[in-house]
């Protein structure tokens, strides 16, 4: 991480209060960033969302869930310690806040469908995407 780009985070997270949870409109917008550092796609939080849907799948763990003390299922960043070292802050995404993503997206999905008419079935292809080879299109 360039030093004027740590220097703004470490500056706005000295500001939190410790030991409280902070919810996600904490965050700082682009415009704030230091100038050339304002590429932030892959810290937004639906690449930390998409990383952390990767975690459980393709690494066959759980993501830290953090401590259920919160009562809210909106995702937030908690404070932590590990060992001796510096604490810090982690971003939580509570299991209840992707419940609910989980079955928005499944809701919206069959509602579309039958706005447009269409069956999910038709996209499918015969057999493995990476058995048919480059060739084949790959379903939408």
């Amino acid at each position: 991480m360039c030093p004027d780009l740590r220097a703004f985070v470490s500056d706005r997270l000295g500001r939190w209060e410790p030991a409280t949870f902070h919810p996600l409109s904490m965050d700082p917008l682009p415009a704030e960033f230091p100038e050339g550092h304002r590429d932030l796609e892959p810290y937004q939080h639906l690449s930390l969302l998409w990383e952390m849907r990767n975690t459980p799948i393709h690494e066959f763990r759980h993501p830290g869930y953090g401590f259920q003390i919160v009562a809210s299922d909106s995702p937030h960043y908690q404070q932590v310690q590990v060992g001796d070292g510096p604490s810090g802050w982690e971003l939580v995404i509570p299991v209840g806040f992707l419940e609910g993503l989980h079955r928005r997206c499944a809701e919206n999905l069959a509602t579309w469908l039958r706005a447009e008419n269409r069956n999910p079935w038709d996209s499918l292809q015969e057999g493995r995407m990476w058995i048919r080879g480059p060739s084949h299109p790959r379903p939408l």
